[in-house]
Formats: structure tokens, C-alpha cells, sequence
């Protein structure tokens, strides 16, 4: 299997009237449960080894997953990144492991911004403060199934041996789970140039030249 984006692809014009500003104290959160033509979750267990976001202040990606109908877990969460623009796209390597069925959120701190657009068929549960990390965390009212596609995506990586680097560009070694630098180089097994010799006392053959009778 080979690495797969999950969410946004990003491109073509956003709505500026549909952008999500965060001015709540504690953050936001949003997660694609649907997207029209695009995955939202992994279709295999594996790494998220970088997201991308069309937004401006600080910001993170987070694992989720849903245990019912608009209810979800969050699991791990990256490291802040510092959306530049909602007009151009950041990118900022993480390593979250995934597994297949989850999804991917977008989570901002008070005063971030993300591009958004209306998209019919979409379905986008927004969390205000956003998912807790120990308790099932449920999207209520305005904010269950939005018909909304906001700008962030992430790619998804196999993780063959299961050491928590991305195969295709973390792990330098993926049959290995012990290491992610590049697998050792065994020596080439040493060759016997020493030439053969016959031991013992040769033995007296059976066989002798023919005697006239």
C-alpha cells in the first residue's frame, strides 16, 4: 500500500465568508467525517508523516476516533504549526501514528483562521473546545454535519514493521523495527581458497592389468 492523502486537496478558490476564525479561549477543532471524492479516513494502518493547512496562527493536527455517531476520541497530536496565509498552503512534517478507520482534525488556538468553502455532500463535525483526550467528546447542535470543506490534509504513510517512522520517507530501514537509520551491510561471507588434498593411505586398488593364462 502506498501513501494516501486524507482530506482537502487544497486547490481552487475558498469562500473568505465561509473561513473559520477561532476566538474562543480554549481552541477549536474540526474533522472531516465526509468529503465529496476525497478520503477523510486511513484506509490502513501507517504514520501521518506531514499535514498541510490554508489558514494564518498557530495550530495542530490530531488523530481521531469516532466510537459513535458524531462522538470521537482524540489521540495523538502533532506539534504547533504556524499557518502563514489562508491564501497559501503551510506544510509541516509530524509522525503520528493512524490506523485504519481513523481520521484526521484540524485544531486551532484562540486567534487562528482556516480557509473554508460550502461543499454539498460534505460532512465537517466542529468541536468547541475540541476533543478531549480522555472522554469520548460529542459535536452538538450548529455544529454536527456542517456541509463545509475546510483547507487541511495529510499524508499517510504504511508502517510495515510497526516502529513508528513512515516507509517511503522516515524509515530508513522498514524491515527492521529496531532501527530507522539505513539498515546495516552485512559482509560478504569470507570464501575457502585453500586447495583440496586427499588424507590417509591411498588404498590398494581392486582391479590390476590382465595376466595371460
Amino acid at each position: 500500500q502506498a501513501a494516501v492523502t486524507i482530506g482537502s486537496n487544497l486547490s481552487g478558490p475558498f469562500d473568505p465568508i465561509a473561513n473559520g476564525h477561532c476566538t474562543e479561549v480554549n481552541g477549536c477543532a474540526g474533522i472531516h467525517y465526509v468529503l465529496p471524492e476525497r478520503a477523510t479516513a486511513a484506509p490502513i494502518d501507517g504514520v501521518i508523516v506531514r499535514w498541510r493547512v490554508r489558514g494564518t496562527g498557530p495550530m495542530r493536527l490530531f488523530v481521531a476516533r469516532y466510537v459513535s455517531y458524531d462522538t470521537v476520541r482524540r489521540k495523538d497530536t502533532s506539534a504547533p504549526g504556524e499557518g502563514a496565509s489562508v491564501e497559501s498552503v503551510s506544510t509541516f512534517p509530524t509522525r503520528l501514528p493512524i490506523r485504519a478507520g481513523e481520521h484526521a482534525g484540524i485544531m486551532l488556538e484562540n486567534g487562528a483562521s482556516i480557509s473554508a468553502r460550502p461543499n454539498d455532500g460534505a460532512y465537517l463535525d466542529v468541536f468547541v473546545p475540541p476533543p478531549s483526550a480522555t472522554e469520548p467528546t460529542s459535536a452538538q447542535g450548529d455544529f454536527l454535519d456542517q456541509p463545509v470543506e475546510v483547507a487541511y490534509n495529510a499524508d499517510v504513510e504504511p508502517d510495515a514493521d510497526q516502529d513508528g517512522y513512515g516507509d517511503e520517507t522516515q524509515d530508513l530501514c522498514p524491515t527492521s523495527a529496531t532501527t530507522a537509520v539505513p539498515c546495516p551491510v552485512l559482509p560478504p561471507p569470507t570464501q575457502d581458497t585453500t586447495a583440496p588434498r586427499l588424507l590417509g593411505r591411498p588404498r590398494a586398488t581392486a582391479f590390476g592389468p590382465t595376466r595371460g593364462v
